[in-house]
């Protein structure tokens, strides 16, 4: 696997307009996003630490490079596109950072999950394969300078005809929701 530099806004505040839909042969996938990856692939391993927030969502991220940062989002879940607010925060004590979190929310789950990045223009194309879960595309493009709502859908929409993702794949529900419903998404 060859390295690459990410180079989008990795930390601070942004806003996005997202999908997530479920995968059944995520290396067919892979090989496609690859095939019109402008950065990519880099491949992360994760540990979600989900925390009950009324405010919104709230996870604490541990990064297998020896890493973790709170991300707090407000979303729908919707299985359309929608608009997020994202706010990233590193920290330098993880440790103490997970003892705050606990000491005011309750921690609903953690999973688990290898992700396959790639980078096409201002889009993410995240390839997930969640541990318990099964496997899932994200993608994202950054409401960024003269990007609008309209313009974000339609490069959604391209992405999805490019990679093959249908929208009866489209999926509304979080991780953490997913995680109570089992690998299919059903009851």
């Amino acid at each position: 696997m060859k390295k690459v530099r990410i180079t989008t806004k990795a930390y601070g505040e942004h806003r996005c307009l997202a999908i997530k839909a479920r995968v059944e042969d995520i290396s067919t996938v892979i090989e496609r996003a690859r095939a019109i990856a402008e950065q990519g692939p880099l491949e992360i391993f994760l540990e979600d630490s989900d925390f009950d927030c009324p405010e919104g969502k709230v996870k604490l991220r541990s990064f297998s490079s020896a890493g973790r940062k709170a991300i707090f989002f407000e979303s729908e879940d919707t299985a359309t596109a929608k608009e997020s607010r994202v706010r990233i925060l590193r920290t330098s004590d993880p440790e103490l950072m997970i003892q705050a979190m606990s000491d005011h929310y309750a921690v609903l789950s953690k999973l688990r999950k290898k992700r396959t990045l790639f980078i096409v223009g201002n889009a993410r194309i995240f390839l997930d394969e969640v541990e318990g879960l099964g496997s899932f595309v994200e993608l994202e493009v950054f409401l960024i300078e003269n990007v609008t709502v309209d313009q974000a859908t339609t490069t959604i929409g391209l992405l999805m005809k490019r990679l093959g993702i249908r929208k009866k794949d489209l999926v509304g529900d979080s991780n953490i929701d997913l995680f109570g419903k089992g690998p299919t998404g059903g009851a």
